[in-house]
């Protein structure tokens, strides 16, 4: 299904959407404006859902496989452009939770698996997708990837450029780096 530009309960919705097969809901919730937005969801049993009053520019969602979930809380912001898309992408049956009042740059990447298993020498997969879950007011900075299994605690600011392989341990941090770490304490942003 292709959505051009609409409104619906006071939603701006201009997005390119593909819902294959059985049983996958999108839920915007009233008050949400999407703009040049593209969701493709391959699988069954998937859901993505948008919180009130955000507003999301150049988002792309990628959902593959079955039973995955994306949540959006309230009042989140993306602003990015379609030429440098921020892109959330929940596969292998797992979810990606983003906290109410988050911020994110242009050309972030959250991935929740690897794309291919790796077995070890039992046969037994190594790299299983795992949930990502951002806290709530957390800003992140252009061309971040956050990677599968990785909670990053309410209040957090995350720097451009950082690669985040690793969950942070307390709120009102500043990471950054590759792998990013801790580099300041005590900060907030407004």
């Amino acid at each position: 299904m292709v959505l051009n530009l609409f409104f619906r309960n006071n939603n701006l919705i201009s997005a390119y959407i593909n819902a294959y097969h059985h049983n996958n809901h999108i839920v915007i919730e009233k008050g949400s404006s999407l703009y040049n937005c593209k969701i493709n969801i391959l699988g069954r049993g998937n859901l993505v859902s948008i919180g009130t009053g955000c507003s999301l520019s150049g988002m792309s969602i990628y959902i593959n496989d079955n039973s995955n979930t994306l949540q959006i809380g309230d009042r989140v912001i993306v602003n990015a452009k379609p030429k440098f898309p921020t892109c959330f992408n929940a596969c292998g049956g797992s979810k990606i939770i983003i906290g109410d009042d988050c911020l994110f740059s242009n050309s972030i990447e959250l991935h929740t698996t690897d794309y291919h298993p790796i077995y070890d020498l039992n046969n037994e997969w190594t790299n299983i997708p795992r949930p990502i879950i951002i806290g709530e007011h957390t800003w992140i900075g252009l061309r971040t990837i956050v990677l599968k299994g990785v909670t990053i605690q309410p209040n957090t600011i995350i720097g451009a450029c950082s690669v985040v392989v690793k969950s942070n341990t307390d709120s009102y941090e500043i990471l950054a780096g590759n792998p990013a770490k801790v580099v300041k304490k005590g900060c907030k942003w407004g």
